[in-house]
């Protein structure tokens, strides 16, 4: 055993050598999207008819604004961005309305154009748990809740951290 592991460590070296000189390119995992990845990213949301697909399509969306705004690159994209996930807010699943506003924080003060949208998910989504309850008090709401993003994105876009 001892053997085989010593025949391949000069292969790992190797390879880890390769790595670290920049002969071999790094992962396009660990690139900044740019904004016609997130137009993609919105646009795949939005054509898709399966909720779950949906779900996990804006979960990428959210994804990637999130490593756009941690490389300090949020100012690259445009209104446009905004203006293509407000209509998310208005998703049938509270799953894609939770990740559109979260998505929307990021924007901070710039996205203001989706303040009455984020407030009308925000009682929408209190009617939907005051309906589910009306009759039964114990009864089954939605395991995900949006309303603490909805909450964190407008606080954000009025510029309260």
């Amino acid at each position: 055993m001892i053997r085989k592991v010593s025949m391949l460590l000069p292969l790992w070296v190797s390879m880890s050598t390769a790595c670290c000189s920049g002969t071999v390119p790094e992962p396009a995992i660990h690139s900044v999207p740019t904004q016609a990845d997130i137009v993609n990213d919105i646009d795949a949301v939005t054509r898709e008819k399966l909720q779950t697909e949906r779900e996990q399509l804006s979960k990428r969306m959210l994804h990637d604004i999130m490593r756009i705004s941690n490389a300090g690159q949020i100012d690259t994209l445009d209104n446009r961005v905004i203006e293509g996930i407000i209509p998310l807010l208005d998703d049938e699943s509270d799953i894609v309305r939770g990740r559109a506003a979260c998505a929307l924080k990021y924007f901070g003060p710039r996205a203001r154009a989706a303040v009455p949208f984020l407030q009308k998910a925000e009682t929408r989504i209190l009617e939907e748990e005051r309906k589910a309850t009306e009759h039964d008090e114990f009864a089954m709401v939605s395991a995900y809740d949006s309303t603490a993003c909805i909450d964190e994105a407008l606080s954000r876009i009025r510029g309260i951290q």
